[in-house]
């Protein structure tokens, strides 16, 4: 969806992140946007579509 977005979480923001965008089969009504930092992984994930959800990432220990 996007390749150099912006994730503000409470461990730090992130520019340059990549965005996908997810939905399953099982919950059709719900599209979901994930948010991925170069040399971390998965940082933030947003319900965008059936939902207000957020996670995002507070900690982070590479090599844990």
């Amino acid at each position: 969806v996007d390749l150099s977005s912006t994730a503000r979480t409470p461990f730090r923001t992130f520019s340059g992140t990549l965005v996908t965008q997810d939905w399953s089969p099982l919950e059709p009504k719900q599209i979901e946007d994930k948010f991925y930092a170069s040399g971390v992984g998965l940082v933030m994930e947003r319900l965008v579509k059936g939902g207000t959800s957020t996670n995002v990432l507070t900690d982070y220990r590479p090599g844990s």
